[in-house]
């Protein structure tokens, strides 16, 4: 207590900020301070102090960027632990950056002790563009999984930790399907039993071909050749069916080749059906047998065995190419090129290029090399090769329902007491026939969760993870490790709001390990990842999770107007639970929400009708405002699907989100799920598909599943994450959205008639 009072009575009398942890340590010792009043006096004199320095902190970002007095208050106030509530559309990724070069330029911070953390690759990128490049910043910038890997492999030094990629999960299932699923028809008889429509909630888990003949045939492999041969029958036009599937596979927001194999980009897949087509065998991303300087595992894009020999292909995508490339990426680069120069392999960098094509490239070294190019698949082989990589074709939902069960058994915090958890549910089950299925079933999921964790760590000098492993181990070891890895003065946790109690556990370890100062920044009005593991709680009760931790607000939105966020903000605060903030805006539009009516007798109709009518509007407004921005929503992917199956050929998929029209090719917009389009933004916004289901009921999960998922936080109302989901919606847009309006009730979502109702009472009151 002596040293902290005296840390105090030195900070005032030198007027600088007090953090709230220090003020709980004195406070029975100087109870007639007022510490907000202080503070907020402190931050006053160095606002001012600085203001030159923040109107141009972000110039090399963008120059028109100017903080406000909420944002510079987050980056000034020296708290041990603290969250910032910001806004949608409030710039809490540009307060993020500015904190992060005050604390180089002011607090004189080396950027090697400042780790940004946050969840998705996309969002780890914008902040790694705009600290790391545009500020030439070099702080710790990650993904949760990326630290906890990095984590992992401390502990499991000497061996090769890699990531377990979906390719190997999907040839670990199908060999153990072959092994041990439909080893024989009874056996696989036996399986769908246990497994089926009614037990596993899919109608579809196995396909149509299979149901009707899998008797016929000993075993799988049998099963599939004459699945092969019934494909084939039904084929008349060969390439057109190869054109088509590639096609398809290349611009798939998850590239797959030829062979079936997913890729990170469509280069990649392209120089896979280019190898594949020229009679060349490939790996992609084979384990290297040595590692890179920096101690991490090599997985070259393609490794070639030719003669004896190895040959390795890198494509850098992001090379010469529209996209700015961040200093991580060429970083990594440097350590490739200068690994494979150092030990003299048989080395080819392909660059993204527009004027040269990669694949020229590639050709003209392969022959350098002496390796034959000239020889070329047939239709036939190519055509077969398409049918064989198709093995979980009538499977592959049985392959998505093993997969989700064990993944959230290793996401629980409970994963070690799985046999313990599920024996007492089946112990507590009165029905002996069910409780008789329930063993059975547990004993099968039990069997691949054993033998898919064997398979991982099939060899001694290499372990694999998973997504969840990452976090898990490293959460469970991470006080085993020595303090070279905890150099952080400062932690900053990106989209806090989507925080789970794995990833909190590890943020909270390395925070402690470091000694260093934690800063979170997220939303409560847009948590909306419960299915994946985000708890609420962690925002709503931070000071409980973190102590002597002090809560900012970030209130003004440089993205929606003033009428927007009010009937928006109205529409959130029916749930009380929700944190309450006044967002405000610059922006002035009468009325930003527009209602289009459809209707259909039936529900094709009324898909036909909607679909219709969005097209109309979106022809409409481009002709109007040709240069405006235009974003699709709607609360399930299988809406969008549908917006391509129904659209009467309206509607075309380009790459990835993009989509045109038919009859305006050259304009393209985006078209995506709600949850999906977080953090996004453009000038129009429209939602569509809220029907009925929207807000969804919560369908039944699978028992075991129900064991390990974490029960929803009550948060005093119905539907309290959908309502969220809904806010996420009307808040992507810069201008106006369109909410297209079903007027068959029965098919109506209760929010499109909550929202509708305010706007149509907000009009009444302001034409009074």
């Amino acid at each position: 207590m002596g040293g902290d009072i005296e840390l105090f009575e030195l900070k005032k009398s030198k007027n600088e900020y007090i953090s709230y942890a220090l003020f709980e340590a004195v406070k029975d010792k100087v109870s007639d301070f007022n510490l907000d009043e202080y503070n907020e006096s402190v931050l006053k004199i160095q606002r001012e102090k600085y203001r030159d320095y923040f109107d141009h902190i972000l110039d090399d970002v963008n120059p028109n960027i100017k903080l406000d007095d909420e944002q510079i208050n987050a980056i000034l106030a020296d708290e041990d632990r603290a969250l910032i509530i910001a806004g949608a559309g409030t710039g809490k990724t540009t307060t993020m950056t500015a904190k992060v070069k005050y604390l180089v330029d002011i607090k004189h911070i080396d950027p090697r002790d400042i780790l940004v953390m946050s969840y998705s690759n996309r969002d780890v990128q914008e902040l790694r563009d705009r600290i790391n490049e545009d500020l030439n910043i070099p702080a710790d910038v990650t993904t949760f999984h990326s630290l906890g890997l990095r984590y992992v492999r401390q502990v499991f030094t000497g061996k090769k930790c890699y990531v377990v990629e979906d390719n190997l999960r999907r040839r670990i299932f199908i060999d153990y399907l072959k092994k041990e699923i439909y080893s024989s028809p009874d056996n696989l008889s036996k399986f769908m039993h246990l497994f089926n429509e009614e037990t596993t909630g899919d109608e579809y888990i196995y396909g149509p071909f299979l149901k009707e003949n899998y008797q016929n045939y000993a075993n799988f492999d049998e099963y599939f050749e004459a699945y092969k041969e019934h494909r084939k029958s039904e084929t008349k036009d060969i390439r057109k069916v190869i054109d088509s599937r590639v096609s398809f596979d290349i611009n798939n927001a998850t590239p797959r080749t030829l062979k079936g194999e997913r890729v990170k980009s469509k280069g990649e897949a392209r120089i896979a059906n280019w190898l594949f087509e020229h009679c060349i065998d490939y790996s992609y991303e084979e384990l290297y047998d040595e590692v890179l300087p920096d101690a991490n595992t090599y997985r070259p894009d393609f490794t070639l065995t030719i003669g004896g020999n190895k040959y390795y292909i890198e494509y850098f995508g992001l090379s010469n190419s529209e996209n700015p490339t961040d200093q991580d990426y060429e970083r990594i680069r440097k350590i490739k090129e200068k690994f494979h120069k150092e030990n003299k392999t048989n080395f080819i960098a392909l660059d993204y290029s527009r004027e040269i094509d990669y694949l020229d490239v590639l050709e003209r070294e392969l022959n350098n090399y002496g390796i034959r190019t000239d020889k070329r698949r047939s239709d036939a082989e190519i055509y077969e090769t398409i049918l064989n990589r198709n093995e979980l074709a009538e499977f592959y939902r049985l392959q998505n329902f093993f997969y989700r069960v064990i993944d959230k058994v290793k996401a629980s915090d409970v994963r070690e007491d799985f046999d313990a958890l599920v024996n007492e549910r089946i112990e507590k089950c009165n029905d002996i026939e069910n409780a008789s299925l329930m063993q059975a079933q547990y004993q099968q999921i039990r069997k691949f969760y054993i033998y898919y964790g064997k398979k991982i760590h099939r060899e001694e000098d290499r372990v694999g993870f998973d997504f969840s492993d990452m976090i898990y181990y490293a959460r469970k070891y991470v006080n085993t490790l020595d303090e070279t890895h905890f150099n952080y003065k400062y932690v900053i946790v990106d989209e806090y709001q989507d925080i789970s109690s794995d990833r909190y556990a590890l943020a909270n370890a390395t925070v402690s390990r470091s000694g260093a100062k934690l800063l979170a920044v997220g939303d409560d009005w847009q948590t909306i990842y419960s299915f994946a593991g985000s708890r609420i709680e962690y925002v709503y009760n931070f000071q409980k999770y973190f102590k002597g931790a002090k809560l900012f607000k970030i209130t003004k939105t440089y993205r929606n107007s003033q009428s927007l966020i009010d009937y928006a903000g109205q529409f959130i605060m029916r749930n009380p639970s929700q944190i309450k903030k006044d967002l405000r805006s610059d922006k002035n539009i009468a009325d930003p929400f527009v209602f289009v009516d459809f209707s259909g007798n039936k529900h094709e109709e009324s898909m036909h009708d909607e679909f219709a009518a969005l097209r109309r509007a979106i022809i409409q407004i481009h002709k109007q405002r040709p240069n405006d921005s235009i974003l699709v929503l709607s609360r399930t992917n299988s809406v969008i699907k549908q917006l391509f199956d129904y659209g009467d050929g309206y509607y075309r998929k380009e790459l990835g989100t993009k989509v045109s029209l038919t009859d305006f090719p050259d304009f393209q917009f985006d078209a995506m799920s709600i949850h999906k389009s977080k953090g996004l933004t453009a000038d129009w916004t429209f939602l569509i598909g809220l029907n009925a289901s929207f807000p969804s009921e919560n369908r039944p999960t699978f028992w075991i599943e129900d064991i390990f998922q974490r029960k929803p936080v009550d948060e005093g109302i119905a539907d309290a994450e959908e309502r969220r989901v809904f806010y996420v919606a009307l808040t992507r847009s810069r201008y106006k959205v369109i909410l297209f309006r079903d007027t068959n009730m029965r098919r109506r979502s209760k929010f499109v008639d909550e929202l509708y109702a305010a706007v149509r009472a907000g009009r009444e009151e302001r034409y009074k």
